[in-house]
């Protein structure tokens, strides 16, 4: 599996936690699937969530507009944590007390 900016737990669906069977590119579509994979845009999932689901559309992301908005929405704020990092250094002890902080306030992560 290539390597994911948005998650280091790439390894598994981001959705059910199984183990992945196949990743998404966040962006994709005409001339931005490519930078997307360049830019680690990607997350693990299950095929059936991805886009083979036995139920039809409504429980994977391709062919769900709703999922295909927020796949891309979830894909740019994730580029563009990447590109403040780049800039301006890495924040990583801010970026877990902020996880944290979240966690504690909500009881639970979905990242």
């Amino acid at each position: 599996m290539n390597k994911s900016k948005v998650t280091e737990y790439n390894q598994y669906s981001a959705f059910s936690g199984a183990p992945a069977e196949c990743q998404h590119h966040l962006l994709y579509g005409r001339g931005i699937h490519e930078l997307a994979d360049q830019d680690g845009l990607i997350i693990g999932l299950l095929h059936r969530e991805h886009n083979m689901s036995p139920d039809g559309t409504i429980y994977q992301i391709h062919e769900n507009p709703a999922a295909e908005k927020l796949s891309k929405m979830a894909g740019q704020l994730a580029w563009e944590r990447n590109y403040l990092i780049e800039k301006y250094g890495d924040f990583d002890d801010l970026s877990r007390e902020c996880r944290e902080a979240f966690r504690k306030r909500y009881g639970i992560s979905f990242l």
